[in-house]
């Protein structure tokens, strides 16, 4: 094979741009046409992101976080704070429980109703905000908030009827030879031998990575406002692992229902599992539906055919806009987005057990005993401290399932298109099986903290021993050194 001169070989840099422009051959531009026509939303047909639903968690080291919001959130009408700081406290001590509403909140100029006021600083896009602490048990109370979205915000219709192109993304150029990783950061080098590669989005793809990309954009914003009103757990942690419930409407088309290509997108053409509401009706549920998401977030997907959900109002409203449907869920359905997020909250805590763990073992040549201790001493005072308290309550809150399931929505198992299950199997209620999981998982929790920090607590103390003894071997070296040193100064002054 005849050896191309170094000066006719391509750079780097032109490699580069020959990966990324592969997209452009023709057969790649019909099959982005047909995709394209394929996915396509319908004119009759809209999909909006009604609202968004997050909800924060105050555990013992962060209750007094709680405390300081209640105290500045401004008192509704014939609503006092200081009953707010109250009902907070008999629930801390295991005197009460149940949720209290702290009203809507919405921006300047926007008609207020009894209960509410405005907030110039809400994020663009939402229209009102609807809040309610849940006191789930004396160790954790968990804050609600339902974001209801404007239509023109949340229409995602849009994104789905425009055309994309197939896109190479991710490209990578990899040099063989002496210094080759360095060789292939250089645009102007010109490599001998060398090989190249990138990732392919489809028209599909780039449709839901954009309707990813509003949704978190909402989320992000409605995030940030309500980690700066009630500063929790879940503001504590990195941003991806708050929990979050969207909620998606469309106007024609039930979801999950026939599976249209034009539902891909939005994941919801189909889900395994999913589940339908029984009470109230019209709703469907199901989760992690976006494996785009690689921060780890917790997505549960609630959707509906607007006029599915609704429930007229009167005064001849119809109540299938973003507002009654997202207030309905806001005010009658909170204690859903409350069970999510415990599920999300112990999940937190045996990622934060699991690292304090595997650092335990990690060999270092400099051991720091006083620095590891105080270290260990921060994990058992707070998230050890939490996880402890948080998964003893949990197991006395599920063991009672009436209890666990007051407020909230029933679901059922939807099996249609899926092979016939076994005979005698009985479709699952979601509510019952998420009290059994979260049961499941704060005993496995449990068991795991008082094992996991128990040993590691003996291994900090026996080192600390240690360490204690080598220190006290080296002063009584010292002090003999001292002495030997004295009597021979005492001698040689006498001499």
């Amino acid at each position: 094979m005849k050896r191309v001169p170094w000066y006719r070989r391509p750079t780097v840099r032109r490699l580069r741009r020959e990966a990324e422009g592969d997209a452009d051959r023709e057969f790649t531009r019909k099959w982005d046409e047909r995709e394209n026509n394929e996915t396509r939303l319908p004119d009759s047909e809209t999909i909006h992101l009604g609202g968004v639903v997050l909800a924060e968690a105050f555990t013992p080291s962060t209750v007094s976080a709680l405390y300081r919001s209640l105290e500045r959130w401004p008192a509704a009408r014939g609503d006092r704070k200081q009953e707010r700081l109250e009902q907070l406290a008999r629930s801390r001590s295991g005197e009460g429980g149940g949720w209290q509403s702290l009203g809507v909140v919405r921006p300047p100029g926007a008609f207020l109703m009894m209960g509410g006021h405005h907030d110039q600083d809400l994020p663009s896009g939402v229209d009102a905000v609807w809040l309610h602490v849940s006191y789930v048990t004396p160790a954790l109370a968990m804050v609600v908030a339902t974001f209801t979205l404007t239509e023109e915000a949340g229409d995602l219709s849009g994104l789905l009827r425009d055309d994309y192109r197939t896109k190479h993304f991710d490209v990578w150029i990899r040099v063989y030879g002496r210094l080759g990783g360095l060789r292939a950061r250089i645009p102007w080098s010109r490599p001998r031998r060398h090989a190249s590669g990138h990732r392919i989005g489809s028209p599909e793809h780039q449709k839901a990575e954009a309707c990813r990309r509003l949704m978190r954009q909402h989320e992000d914003a409605c995030g940030l406002w309500f980690a700066t009103k009630f500063p929790g757990r879940f503001a504590a942690a990195a941003p991806g692992r708050r929990p979050v419930i969207r909620m998606l409407f469309t106007t024609e088309h039930v979801p999950y229902a026939g599976r249209p290509a034009w539902l891909q997108p939005v994941g919801l053409d189909s889900a395994l599992p999913l589940w339908r509401s029984t009470e109230p009706e019209g709703w469907w549920l199901s989760e992690d539906r976006w494996s785009g998401e690689r921060d780890g977030r917790r997505i549960l997907t609630l959707s509906a055919k607007r006029a599915d959900a609704a429930e007229p109002p009167g005064g001849g409203e119809s109540g299938e806009s973003n507002w009654y449907l997202t207030q309905r869920f806001g005010t009658d359905q909170a204690p859903l987005a409350a069970r999510h997020a415990m599920t999300a909250l112990l999940s937190l805590y045996a990622d934060r057990l699991g690292a304090l763990r595997d650092n335990a073992g990690i060999r270092r040549r400099l051991r720091r005993p006083v620095r590891e201790a105080r270290a260990l001493d921060n994990y058992l005072i707070r998230d050890g401290l939490d996880a402890a308290t948080v998964t003893s309550d949990l197991a006395v809150f599920t063991d009672d399932l009436s209890r666990f399931r007051r407020g909230v929505p029933e679901f059922t198992e939807h099996r249609e298109g899926l092979p016939d299950p076994p005979h005698g199997y009985k479709l699952v209620d979601y509510v019952p099986a998420l009290c059994a999981a979260i049961r499941r998982q704060s005993a496995r929790l449990a068991t795991d903290t008082t094992a996991t920090t128990s040993n590691i607590r003996a291994s900090a103390e026996l080192r600390q021993s240690i360490t204690n003894t080598r220190l006290q071997r080296l002063i009584v070296l010292l002090s003999v050194a001292a002495t030997i040193i004295a009597v021979v100064s005492l001698l040689g002054g006498g001499h």
